[in-house]
């Protein structure tokens, strides 16, 4: 991957969240980030989605063009502005990250940094926008998975940002994690954290969906990304085994459950912070047969 990028920004209302995503996916990025008013963003009603280009592409015209058909997609509600990134990505990378607590177990907090005796450390490199486990649906995630884990057990995190879920799955003993991502930029965080924190042998980043399941499956996305990869995430989830979905409101709750309830899962379990939603989906036992 090019390391030098530049960075579009749509400033879109929250409710068109999912419609500057697909749009920004379809230029064809090298990464996207999403911040609202609780990661760092605008004044809640409002979500930025954040697209980095390679600057290879970055010439006048081009640019021009790409940021029309975005406001031809997202509509007038959108502002759209671009600046140049270079290398800021790399160095962002880098900076520490405030020690915080995950789940009744782990603190996150860059490598090298002092630990608090209660925790178990989970290293991590910030990854600026691209995930740090910082968003309260992560925490969420943690929270639900923590004591669905053994020694047994296989895990697939689509939407896996920097690695939080799967590396948090691993550390508490988990036998292989895979995490999938279709931000590149996102996955070099994720091999990196990984590699900080021992589980490098046992941790697999890729773009594509994997077609095996696993008994967990773990899904911290958007609700029309949750919406459109039901029938995947569900058909990835292996007899008796488990899928945890995160990253809606309350209002999409029940829709949601009943789409994954249209795919043979069932809500076993939930909790909620911040006004953020998530959901513990079970997949039944195969049935024996006489």
């Amino acid at each position: 991957m090019n390391t030098a990028l530049f960075r579009i920004r749509l400033d879109v209302p929250a409710e068109a969240v999912d419609l500057a995503l697909a749009a920004a996916l379809a230029t064809g990025a090298q990464g996207v980030e999403v911040k609202d008013a609780e990661t760092g963003g605008p004044p809640p009603g409002r979500v930025y989605v954040i697209v980095w280009h390679a600057a290879e592409t970055d010439d006048p015209r081009h640019r021009e063009e790409m940021m029309a058909a975005l406001r031809h997609r997202v509509g007038d509600g959108a502002e759209i502005s671009w600046a140049a990134e270079g290398d800021a990505w790399q160095t962002r990378l880098a900076e520490d990250l405030p020690p915080t607590p995950l789940g009744t177990q782990f603190v996150a907090l860059s490598p090298g940094s002092p630990v608090p005796m209660d925790r178990l450390p989970l290293w991590l490199v910030s990854g600026g926008g691209f995930g740090s486990g910082m968003h309260p649906t992560t925490a969420l995630c943690v929270d639900l998975l923590e004591s669905r884990v053994d020694a047994d057990t296989e895990v697939l995190d689509v939407g896996c940002g920097s690695g939080v879920l799967a590396l948090v799955a691993l550390l508490l003993g988990a036998r292989k994690a895979i995490g999938v991502d279709i931000d590149s930029v996102a996955l070099v965080a994720a091999a990196r954290n990984a590699e900080h924190n021992g589980v490098g042998q046992k941790a697999h980043w890729q773009a594509e969906m994997p077609t095996e399941g696993a008994q967990l499956v773990l899904a911290n996305l958007y609700p029309g990304p949750l919406t459109q990869l039901a029938p995947q995430l569900s058909a990835r989830v292996q007899p008796g085994g488990t899928l945890i979905i995160s990253g809606f409101r309350e209002g999409q709750r029940d829709a949601l459950a009943s789409l994954y309830a249209d795919h043979g899962l069932h809500v076993v379990d939930a909790e909620s912070r911040a006004g953020w939603h998530g959901l513990v989906l079970s997949s039944p036992a195969e049935v024996a047969t006489p």
